[in-house]
């Protein structure tokens, strides 16, 4: 795994509401080495906390910008919301096995901030020209993350549901007893999603990986904090996508 190690700067930051930011970030080194899939660790310049792992919604390695959405819950999250313009942070990266986009239909199924790390997994499927099909669900509209970029791609599926992401992942099912037939499904941002993928699997027999997150010191392998599975494989490392029985341990 080749990581980088810099200090980045903060382009902007703009709060969709008081749980959600956009922060956009000058990293060169790491905008040119991020593959689908993958994720940085970051942490504001002057923090004593730990960084904090987040997975690039895009990236552009002619200008050098890394955007990350952030889920504000705690100090370090937080903190991150906090910086402006013209401040400096610490991001470790590109981290993690990137997503294989190999041969077949695809289908992309997020939830809120989860949403994010599916975006750079469908443009590349959009670009190899594969059939892909999106679901994304948030408790709000704002919250339907990068919808119209996902829609540039292939056909999307967008439910607005304070209750969880039973709508959404109800009308995959659907397509799939219409019909429809992916080979590979990938899912971020929700349990019951997870879960629900998963129930169906057996069914249509396609192959199910999910999004995993973990709480990590380094992300690099080093701390060993971030082992999942039964076979107690480093999520930094050998993620962070995983076979979707993991994500319902």
């Amino acid at each position: 795994m080749s990581w980088a190690r810099e200090m980045a700067t903060v382009y902007s930051c703009v709060h969709l509401d008081d749980t959600v930011a956009r922060l956009e970030i000058e990293s060169p080194d790491v905008a040119r080495a991020m593959n689908p899939g993958q994720f940085v660790m970051v942490r504001p310049e002057q923090s004593s906390l730990l960084p904090r792992a987040m997975a690039p919604s895009e990236w552009d390695p002619v200008k050098g910008r890394v955007i990350l959405y952030i889920r504000i819950v705690g100090p370090g999250t937080q903190a991150l919301s906090a910086l402006q313009h013209g401040d400096r942070l610490m991001v470790i990266g590109p981290l993690g096995t990137p997503v294989r986009p190999e041969e077949g239909a695809w289908a992309l199924l997020g939830r809120g901030v989860g949403i994010t790390p599916l975006l750079p997994v469908a443009k590349e499927l959009g670009r190899r020209g594969h059939d892909v099909r999106i679901y994304l669900s948030a408790r709000a509209q704002h919250l339907l993350l990068e919808a119209d970029a996902f829609a540039a791609i292939g056909p999307v599926t967008c439910h607005v549901d304070g209750q969880g992401a039973s709508s959404v992942s109800l009308q995959f099912i659907k397509d799939l007893q219409d019909g429809y037939r992916p080979r590979r499904v990938l899912v971020c941002g929700s349990r019951r999603l997870t879960a629900q993928v998963a129930a169906w699997q057996g069914v249509y027999g396609y192959e199910a990986q999910v999004f995993l997150e973990e709480k990590m010191a380094c992300g690099i392998g080093w701390c060993k904090g971030c082992a999942t599975g039964p076979e107690w494989h480093l999520l930094c490392v050998d993620g962070p996508t995983r076979p979707i029985e993991e994500g319902l341990l």
